[in-house]
């Protein structure tokens, strides 16, 4: 399901699968890219299992923002954020009302807004960072660094 929307490109399966057949480089890109999403999803699973559910959303709001050009408003509603975390819409609004007490967040409709981005990154668990460097190592290049920005 996609949450955020961006460019994208159509391409049917059987055009695909012509081009993999040809080549043994996207073939090795498309190995490489699943051992990614694997690592992603085993990651996930041991996210939900371990880390608290404050933790877990700090992480996830991060996550969000990355997918959005760093924008401290995240098209995130209480009900996305509940469905991503596993959890009720009810729990997932007291995670929020409490990160606003803090005054680390702040809601609009249909959106989350970063009041103190560095208060948010201190709660979140790092299984982001695990699976971005895991994606780093495998596919270099997949997610943009600075030096790429600037380069």
């Amino acid at each position: 399901m996609v949450k955020f929307g961006g460019p994208f490109v159509r391409l049917h399966v059987g055009k695909l699968n012509a081009a993999k057949t040809k080549s043994a480089t996207l073939r090795n890109v498309f190995a490489r890219y699943a051992d990614c999403m694997l690592a992603q999803i085993f990651q996930s699973t041991a996210c939900n299992a371990i880390h608290s559910i404050e933790r877990r959303t700090a992480k996830w709001i991060i996550s969000a923002m990355e997918r959005t050009n760093g924008e401290e408003a995240v098209p995130l509603t209480h009900e996305q954020l509940a469905t991503m975390l596993g959890v009720g819409r009810s729990y997932a609004s007291r995670v929020i009302q409490t990160f606003k007490a803090e005054g680390v967040l702040d809601t609009r409709r249909g959106s989350i807004l970063v009041l103190n981005r560095e208060a948010l990154r201190i709660r979140a668990c790092l299984c982001n960072e695990c699976v971005k460097n895991h994606f780093e190592e495998v596919l270099r290049g997949v997610y943009p660094t600075e030096e790429a920005h600037r380069g």
